[in-house]
């Protein structure tokens, strides 16, 4: 997925883990900037990663969306990314959606502490657009500032159902 962008506008690309580990070289991450990016995991114990995404100076440490893209995460894990701003794991600006429906969001960590001007935080997942959580674990993320598991901006939507399970993320 090196310098990928997404599948483009009402286009849908479906990732399978099948239980393997992509890692990102230092200071890439993927890009869902327009139409759907599905990622799943068949190996059915959500062994397959993403992981190794930085985003130094900026947010979205293994994946960015913007643009009216969308993320769904059925399976596999998005471990063991960083991010200096904003979404260690996950960061949903404006019109992007992210749905967890299965899978796991942890050890991610948003790095910058907050200042004046912005909200900075969400380890696992930072919100500005809309964000539906019906199932999956987000656990074990840090950050510096707000919301260590997750930070939903004023502004963003959020729909809770089914069983989605926040916990044991902590303040660095």
């Amino acid at each position: 997925l090196e310098g990928a962008n997404g599948p483009g506008a009402g286009k849908t690309l479906v990732l399978d883990l099948a239980g393997h580990t992509l890692t990102a070289k230092e200071g890439e991450r993927v890009f869902v900037t327009s139409g759907n990016l599905v990622i799943n995991d068949s190996s059915g114990d959500n062994c397959g990663k993403l992981t190794g995404g930085s985003a130094a100076n900026n947010s979205g440490g293994a994946v960015m969306i913007y643009g009216g893209g969308t993320l769904t995460l059925n399976g596999g894990t998005i471990t063991g990314n960083t991010a200096n701003v904003e979404g260690g794991g996950v960061f949903v600006n404006g019109y992007g959606t992210f749905n967890l429906q299965d899978g796991t969001i942890s050890n991610n960590k948003s790095t910058a502490s907050k200042n004046i001007s912005y909200h900075y935080g969400g380890g696992g997942v930072y919100s500005n657009g809309h964000l539906y959580l019906s199932g999956g674990t987000i656990t074990g993320n840090t950050a510096t500032a707000d919301g260590n598991g997750v930070f939903v901006k004023r502004s963003a939507s959020v729909t809770l159902s089914g069983d989605v399970q926040i916990k044991d993320n902590i303040k660095d």
